[in-house]
Formats: structure tokens, sequence, C-alpha cells
């Protein structure tokens, strides 16, 4: 019986020491988010002065850098494409339209995208934004 509540003993020990190391990473993540906490309330003040801050909001990115980005002319045509179609409210007709058609998505895309700009200006020869479908 003895060494049962020895044991338990040592079981209460060993979780007191527990806690009290969780209790010390406790406070250091307290202590360092106070300070990551002054750090951002001033970035904040820095930004709304119209000052220059690390790590971000310096140059902009060129159209050159963004299309690099996207992953190339094409799929920036693409993304402008889609756009358009979503603007024009066409976006679940041309969703309904892969899945109904198992067509591939570029070549609904772009048939979709002459039929929003036929609607939107019928008379019209301005497709710049169409691509024909390539012969199989």
């Amino acid at each position: 019986m003895q060494g049962m509540y020895e044991d338990l003993g040592d079981g209460k020990k060993q979780a007191v020491a527990i806690a009290q190391r969780e209790a010390g990473e406790a406070k250091a993540a307290a202590d360092n988010a106070a300070t990551n906490a002054v750090a951002v309330r001033e970035r904040i003040a820095k930004l709304k002065r119209g000052d220059e801050v690390d790590g971000g909001t310096g140059r902009q990115l060129t159209q050159r850098e963004i299309i690099a980005i996207i992953g190339g002319p094409a799929a920036a045509r693409r993304a402008v494409r889609v756009a358009t179609i979503s603007e024009a409210g066409a976006f679940d007709e041309m969703l309904a339209e892969m899945l109904k058609a198992s067509r591939h998505e570029n070549a609904v895309i772009s048939e979709c995208t002459a039929n929003v700009c036929a609607a939107a200006e019928p008379n019209s020869q301005n497709r710049r934004f169409v691509t024909k479908p390539r012969p199989r």
C-alpha cells in the first residue's frame, strides 16, 4: 500500500513539473504575442502615415511579373476570358456546359466568351477575348 501512495506522489510531482513547464511556455508565448502586437501597431501607424515598411507595400509588381506569377500569357488570357464570362452572369452556364459535355474547359471558355461578346455587341467584330478552337 505504501508503494502505491509513493507512486501516486511521484506522479503528482511529475504533473506539477509538467504544469509549471507549460505555464512558463505559456508566459513566454504571451510575452511574444505582446511584443508582436506592439510591432503590428507600429507598422499600421507607419502605413497610415504613408511611410515605407519592411516586407511589403514598396515597389508594385509590373504587368510582366504578374503574368509570370499567374502562369504565363496563356493563363492570363484565360483568366480574362473567365472574368468576362463571370461578369456577364454566364459562369454557371459555362460550368454546366463543361459537366454536360465532358468537354475540355478551355474549349468551353472560348465558346462562352464568344457568346458573351456577341450578346454584348451583336454587330461588333471586336473579338479580342475570343480564340477559335483548333481543328482536331
